[in-house]
């Protein structure tokens, strides 16, 4: 399978995380409620590995207050092979947003895709993705670098595009 670039009418963002509090579920909710409170900008989340009952969801409700998004987030939980292909395919952006990391396979998955990444630089994170090349590297734990750094693909598609075919070559050379 490979990502195509579409039109876009609403935003639509996949990340694939689970429910340990470092794998930066928070910084995401953070962006969104910037990309939609604060800017205005039509968009939907698609979190894979997490369910809308999970304890993070809760936690992060609590500590956010009212700065966690009430619209937007899609909970899709465990996936199989074939949903999480189409899932990634159907998004506009692949979002990274651990805090502590080795070498992530959600990000090498979207890679291989050709999707346009954004990822956090935490651990190993930066040997699988160069920044301005493959993707957009951020600082873990920073909503306003992530919402800024979905801002800047949104705004230039054909970056986007070109980020998305570096990073499909770079991992399929390494995945080989």
């Amino acid at each position: 399978s490979k990502w195509v670039h579409k039109p876009i009418e609403k935003l639509v963002i996949h990340s694939t995380l689970n429910s340990y509090p470092y794998k930066g579920f928070e910084t995401i909710c953070e962006s969104l409620f910037e990309l939609q409170n604060i800017i205005g900008l039509n968009t939907e989340w698609r979190i894979a590995g997490i369910g809308a009952d999970d304890n993070i969801v809760s936690v992060t409700k609590k500590k956010l207050k009212g700065r966690f998004p009430k619209q937007g987030i899609i909970y899709l939980g465990s996936l199989d092979t074939i949903q999480l292909v189409e899932s990634l395919c159907k998004a506009h952006i692949y979002v990274s947003s651990s805090h502590i990391e080795n070498s992530p396979n959600s990000l090498c998955e979207a890679m291989l895709l050709g999707l346009p990444c954004i990822a956090t630089f935490a651990g190993g994170t930066g040997s699988l993705i160069s920044d301005q090349i493959e993707g957009i590297l951020i600082q873990d734990g920073d909503p306003w670098a992530m919402a800024g750094a979905v801002l800047e693909l949104y705004h230039n598609p054909s970056v986007a595009e070109k980020y998305g075919l570096n990073a499909r070559q770079k991992a399929l050379m390494r995945h080989n």
